[in-house]
């Protein structure tokens, strides 16, 4: 089994790639992984000085670090998050050249010591099951029913944070996204099967089907999400997470608004503190399609983005009244 690339894009968050790629380098199997750091170009004056922190530290590690290669690209503009050009998005397409599966993590997660054997071993397993949509290193700290098995399938949640994808799979999901899946398919009964695992993925599911034709489409988690779920496809998670998220200060993309943050009240804290695996190796055990349709269930019904039938109408109404004016 070759060891699966891991590529991290950086910009100016310091302590937390730091931490991210320390504890990286800890995994087993770092010694046989080939990671791939894309240190993006700050935009503008106050994301230069932790721009300059991370570039010196990498400089240092290029010449000393215990990965199998550590290879750093440093953009020379400011290729930003989300665009068909973004920093992520050239990573992604170098992988997809190049290797048939891959893993991908943004710089503020923290890995277990088997996130390494993890991932790998179940990329390696799951690679030809065209049901098996990703490998999420990462799992709420929802009660998910796993009875003695140390991972399982679900299709609530794609995890992002710190997770891996085989490039066959996720090219005929972009492509088929990108050419009108959602609209294309659109049905009352497609909209409740999306329900059934929360208003919050309907919410998306029904922003997807009249989204903006004339505007790139950002394929994020929750649209791969909602793919997946439609597809009847579903996930494989770790049943103690892998992954430890401490992204939760407003520094990234996500909850820049502070009172956005405020309003999921302990979630920031519950995460920084979530217990991650410490074991060194990784097998699997159990029979993963155990209890999945009630894991899915509890998936939403625990979920951090939850919402009320109030709070659903209301954000629709905005949502199809901004379409209306514009």
């Amino acid at each position: 089994m070759k060891a699966a690339p891991v590529i991290i894009g950086t910009l100016n968050r310091f302590e937390h790639f730091h931490d991210c790629l320390e504890s990286l380098e800890k995994c087993t199997m770092a010694d046989e992984t080939d990671v791939y750091v894309a240190l993006d170009y700050p935009p503008s004056e106050k994301y230069v000085e932790g721009w300059k922190k991370i570039d010196a530290y990498l400089k240092e590690k290029e010449s000393d670090n215990h990965f199998h290669k550590l290879i750093v690209y440093r953009r020379k503009q400011n290729c930003g998050v989300g665009g068909p050009s973004s920093n992520f998005a050239l990573l992604h397409a170098e992988m997809r050249k190049n290797f048939e599966y891959y893993i991908i993590s943004e710089d503020d997660n923290v890995f277990s010591p088997n996130f390494l054997k993890y991932m790998n071993v179940c990329l390696e397993k799951y690679k030809d099951d065209d049901k098996v949509f990703a490998v999420c290193g990462y799992c709420h700290p929802y009660p998910f029913m796993t009875d003695g098995c140390n991972c399982f399938f679900h299709s609530t949640d794609l995890s992002c944070w710190g997770y891996g994808l085989w490039t066959p799979k996720i090219e005929k999901t972009t492509d088929e996204i990108r050419n009108g899946y959602f609209e294309n398919n659109f049905s009352f009964r497609n909209a409740l099967k999306i329900k059934h695992h929360g208003l919050n993925r309907l919410h998306q599911y029904l922003s997807y089907v009249f989204r903006d034709k004339s505007k790139y489409f950002w394929i994020t988690d929750c649209v791969m999400a909602c793919y997946m779920i439609l597809k009847n496809m579903y996930v494989v998670n770790p049943a103690i997470s892998k992954v430890r998220n401490m992204g939760w200060d407003a520094t990234g993309n996500s909850f820049k608004d502070p009172n956005v943050l405020k309003a999921y009240g302990n979630v920031a804290e519950k995460h920084k503190k979530q217990l991650i695996d410490n074991a060194i190796s990784f097998e699997l055990e159990g029979n993963p399609m155990q209890h999945m349709e009630e894991n899915d269930l509890i998936a939403a019904m625990y979920s951090d983005g939850k919402i009320t039938y109030s709070q659903f109408v209301t954000s629709l109404f905005k949502y199809f009244k901004k379409k209306i004016i514009k």
